[in-house]
C-alpha cells in the first residue's frame, strides 16, 4: 500500500520538476514580458509532453496572474498648489512613480523640474510599485514641482546659482575683490 501511494507522488514530483525546468530555461533565454515568458513556458511543456492535469493547475494560476496584471489604474495628477488637474494616467499596478513621471513630462512639456509625487500626504518612493504605495483605480495624486539648480564657479569672481529650466541666474556671489572662485559646492 505504501508503494503504490509513492510511486504517483514521485510522478508528481518528476511532472512539476519538469515543468519547472521548461518555466526556467525560457525565462532565463528570454529578454521578452515575464508574462509572455510563462505562456512560451506551458506551450513547451504541452510540447514535452507534461500531464494535462498538472498543466491544467499552471494554466489556471497564469490566467489568475493575467488577469491582475492586466487591470489597470486610472491615476488623476493634479497640481499641489493650485489643484489643477495635469494629465489623467492609465497605469499598471506594478508601474513605479518613474511611469507617471513620463506621463507628466508628455502631458506638461516641462522641463528642468524635478518631479515629486505625493499619495495620502506621503512622498511616493521611486523604488515602490504604485500597488505598494497604496493606489488604487481612480486615485489622486498631487505632483511637486522642484526647480532643478546648477551651481557654477569662475575664475572672474563669482559663483552662480542657475535655474535649468529657464536658464536665468538665481543668485549671483561675488568673491573680494580681486579672488577667484575655483570650485563651488552646494
Amino acid at each position: 500500500r505504501g508503494k503504490t501511494q509513492v510511486v504517483p507522488t514521485l510522478q508528481v514530483a518528476a511532472t512539476m520538476g519538469q515543468i519547472m525546468g521548461i518555466i526556467i530555461n525560457v525565462l532565463s533565454q528570454a529578454q521578452r514580458d515575464p508574462l509572455e515568458n510563462l505562456r512560451l513556458a506551458v506551450e513547451r511543456a504541452e510540447a514535452a509532453g507534461v500531464e494535462e492535469d498538472t498543466l491544467d493547475d499552471v494554466r489556471t494560476k497564469l490566467a489568475e496572474l493575467e488577469n491582475e496584471v492586466g487591470k489597470e489604474l486610472s491615476i488623476s495628477i493634479r497640481h499641489a498648489v493650485s489643484g489643477e488637474t495635469l494629465t489623467v494616467v492609465r497605469a499598471r499596478p506594478s508601474h513605479t512613480p518613474g511611469y507617471l513621471r513620463e506621463h507628466v513630462l508628455r502631458a506638461t512639456g516641462e522641463g528642468g523640474v524635478a518631479l515629486h509625487f505625493l499619495f495620502q500626504s506621503q512622498v511616493l518612493d521611486e523604488k515602490v510599485s504604485l500597488r505598494d504605495a497604496g493606489l488604487c483605480d481612480g486615485d489622486t495624486v498631487f505632483l511637486v514641482q522642484t526647480p532643478l539648480l546648477c551651481l557654477t564657479a569662475s575664475f572672474d569672481g563669482t559663483a552662480r546659482i542657475w535655474y535649468l529650466q529657464n536658464g536665468d541666474c538665481r543668485k549671483m556671489l561675488v568673491a573680494r575683490q580681486g579672488g577667484q572662485v575655483q570650485s563651488a559646492t552646494f
